[in-house]
């Protein structure tokens, strides 16, 4: 990938979450989080072919998602999971559907049929990153996004 699709790839990621009113609350465009927990995430990410980092979900140390143009990385319960977008193959609900806004997992199944969750703070940002994703999983099979 060069730097003028991750540019491009920078751009849809931050249009699509503007469809979904973020950044807002607990969603943040990365480098507009606090500066503790940025470097947190670019210390995990640094060995990662995440690509440029765009969009952090989550404001704690231990409990965060961040959107790179390559891949997505997810945080929580002291395990990272890695996933790049040309490899989701489904994305589907990890909790059962009592209440939506409550919702904070999506799990991601991957072409070698690895499947782990993916954390988002609930609510609405919860379902503009589970959307956001899918849009780069699609864009990176050439179904488009938007």
């Amino acid at each position: 990938m060069h730097v003028a699709d991750d540019a491009f790839i920078a751009d849809r990621i931050l249009w699509r979450a503007s469809k979904h009113g973020l950044p807002a609350d607990d969603t943040f465009a990365f480098g507009n989080h606090p500066e503790s927990v940025d470097v947190s995430i670019a210390t995990v990410c640094s060995e990662l072919d995440t690509g440029d980092l765009v969009l952090v979900f989550g404001r704690e140390h231990d409990r965060w998602t961040v959107l790179g143009t390559r891949m997505a990385v997810t945080n929580f319960d002291s395990s990272v999971h890695v996933c790049s977008y040309s490899q989701i193959v489904n994305l589907t609900r990890a909790e059962p559907l009592e209440k939506k806004l409550v919702m904070q997992f999506v799990s991601v199944e991957l072409r070698d049929g690895t499947a782990f969750n993916v954390w988002g703070p609930p609510g609405s940002q919860f379902f503009g990153l589970w959307n956001i994703l899918l849009g780069l999983s699609r864009m990176s099979h050439g179904s488009g996004y938007g």
